[in-house]
């Protein structure tokens, strides 16, 4: 028990120092409601960023989706239904932590640990790969195969972000069909992404 109190202990000290992307202009005028929307701020991911909370994101969809939580708190809704909201919006990825109806395992202290060092490792090398592909904009995967219903939505919002970025604000339902048009010509190493983005600059 130690060691995960120690390394929980490091997690939240990183995360202090870590600069918030939530300005001032973002504070809720009630104490106790603005440490609500921090709270859930912390548990809800950006839908764009790799694995980065809200609350730490500088995304446009990011600052969104925090003032989509304080509109909710302020017309009274409780964490529980902000949570059922965001994720049949955004799906269970949205949310960092498990739901109630979740499966709790009990496992080995170390084998936890150990467990999440290897995640740690094997998503510092899968990232540091993709970057050295070229497959990143900015902060935004590009190499998503838009296979499913899923992933076609993951690709819609990257697209909306880069172009969004550079001052293109096309429709969601634009961009799903020009999606679907490049998916019929799509060679086996084209990212969809970028692709879809050059397509639709030149509209």
């Amino acid at each position: 028990m130690k060691k995960v109190l120690t390394a929980l202990a490091i997690v939240v000290l990183g995360l202090s120092q870590m600069a918030t992307a939530v300005t001032s202009s973002e504070i809720m005028l009630d104490p106790r409601q603005d440490q609500r929307a921090r709270a859930l701020y912390g548990e809800v991911r950006c839908v764009v960023c790799q694995n980065e909370a809200i609350g730490d994101s500088q995304a446009d969809i990011a600052a969104d989706m925090r003032r989509e939580i304080r509109t909710e708190i302020l017309s009274g809704k409780t964490d529980k239904d902000i949570r059922e909201g965001l994720t049949a919006r955004y799906g269970d990825y949205v949310l960092f932590k498990l739901n109630n109806n979740s499966y709790k395992l009990s496992v080995n202290e170390d084998i936890l640990l150990t467990h999440l060092k290897v995640k740690v490792l094997v998503n510092t090398l899968s990232t540091s790969i993709m970057g050295l592909l070229g497959r990143f904009e900015g902060n935004v995967m590009t190499w998503v195969r838009a296979s499913n219903n899923k992933l076609i939505d993951r690709a819609a919002r990257y697209i909306q972000e880069i172009l969004k970025q550079q001052n293109k604000t096309p429709s969601y339902n634009t961009i799903v069909e020009e999606i679907f048009k490049q998916i019929e010509n799509l060679q086996e190493n084209e990212p969809i992404v970028i692709k879809v983005v050059e397509a639709l600059k030149k509209n």
